[in-house]
């Protein structure tokens, strides 16, 4: 009797002691993300990218991640009456911190805020624009089968510039 008490205590303990470990998740995946370029005064322009994320959560709550996105769509600005100019993201890379609200059997809400640094090129010259700063956002995620989909806005304070992004991901937790 004293063996099988002393076994449930020392695997209860052990449960404690392991427990944030296993709640422990490294997840990682790929995606597609829209920046939007806003033009004073018309349309908005739309440029595309592909992004790669690995993230680590340290517990249910709290993780860090960091991404990288390569140019994939270029878009058009007006630059002046009948004057365009194509635009693109040549890459973007980011440190988040981030934080999430999981709820078992809802999809489970995130806030994610670092830095970012990113490249836009233009076939105007001296139009290129290279620059880092605060990044802000969040979304939502949803399990399908072994993957987490994952939809999310973005905004990037970029020195004097804002940028706001929209994308869609697919990961893997392991």
């Amino acid at each position: 009797m004293n063996k099988l008490l002393t076994a449930v205590a020392a695997g209860l303990v052990a449960a404690v002691i392991c427990a944030p470990a296993a709640s422990a998740q490294i997840y990682g995946g790929v995606g597609y993300t829209a920046f939007k370029v806003e033009q004073p005064g018309g349309d908005d322009a739309f440029v595309g990218s592909a992004l790669a994320r690995a993230g680590y959560k340290f517990n249910p709550f709290l993780g860090v991640e960091g991404e990288l996105a390569i140019g994939l769509v270029d878009g058009e600005v007006d630059i002046s009456p009948g004057v365009t100019a194509d635009v693109g993201v040549d890459n973007e890379y980011g440190v988040f911190g981030t934080a999430w609200l999981p709820i078992p059997f809802l999809p489970e809400p995130f806030l994610r805020a670092g830095y970012a640094n990113m490249t836009i090129e233009s076939d105007v010259p001296g139009g290129d624009f290279d620059g880092g700063g605060f990044a802000y956002g969040g979304g939502i995620q949803f399990a399908v089968l072994i993957a987490r989909i994952r939809a999310e806005y973005t905004r990037y304070e970029i020195d004097d510039d804002s940028l706001d992004s929209f994308g869609v991901s697919a990961l893997l937790q392991f």
